[in-house]
């Protein structure tokens, strides 16, 4: 049964996009009201976001893993909610980034506590907006594996020059001691012909 729900989380994950809500908090409009809100921070802060609602039983699995930030709504086995903020490895969060995240989760806890789930998605979506703000990224790991590839591709020219000038060393040696066998080949039978 928990494959079956992973993979269906997995499966909204692609189809819908942003807002993974498989447990029913947002109703369409609402879900339009956040994908606005999400695709103005994304435009200006070059990010992915993610929304996930679902059981602690559950899971969320992503296509992306850089430059992505994704807001977790859990809901445990005792129906609390645990809230998780999630920023890719590639971002560089320090104690006081943290410290800051740490707030926000606390600040909005009031509104999730009384069911004003779009109000707190959307106080959190602020929130990660100003700590984006001033979050430095990391480049892409995909453009340094680009570079290697490039090193590669010129390695592997630079050896085969460098092969075809040993094998025309090779060939020019053999050519050499060829024409003075011949050479020799020669005088011998002109010189055996000379005797006669």
């Amino acid at each position: 049964m928990k494959k079956f729900l992973c993979l269906f989380v997995l499966i909204t994950t692609f189809c819908f996009g942003k807002i993974n809500d498989t447990l029913s908090l947002f109703s369409e409009e609402e879900k339009q009201k956040l994908n606005t809100q999400i695709e103005k921070i994304e435009d200006a802060r070059d990010v992915s976001i993610y929304i996930n609602t679902y059981s602690a039983d559950e899971g969320f699995v992503i296509d992306k893993v850089q430059k992505v930030v994704v807001l977790n709504f859990i809901k445990k086995e005792d129906g609390n909610p645990k809230i998780e903020i999630k920023f890719s490895k590639d971002m560089e969060i320090d104690d006081e980034t943290q410290t800051v995240i740490e707030d926000l989760l606390n600040e909005n806890e009031k509104s999730i506590v009384e069911g004003k789930n779009v109000e707190y998605i959307t106080e959190m979506l602020n929130g990660i907006d100003g700590i984006l703000e001033n979050t430095k990224i990391e480049e892409p790991i995909v453009v340094e594996q680009q570079l290697v590839h490039k090193e590669k591709i010129g390695f592997f020219i630079g050896m085969g020059i460098v092969f075809l000038i040993i094998f025309g060393i090779i060939i020019r040696i053999l050519m050499v001691k060829y024409n003075r066998s011949l050479k020799e080949e020669i005088d011998i039978i002109s010189g055996d012909h000379k005797e006669r």
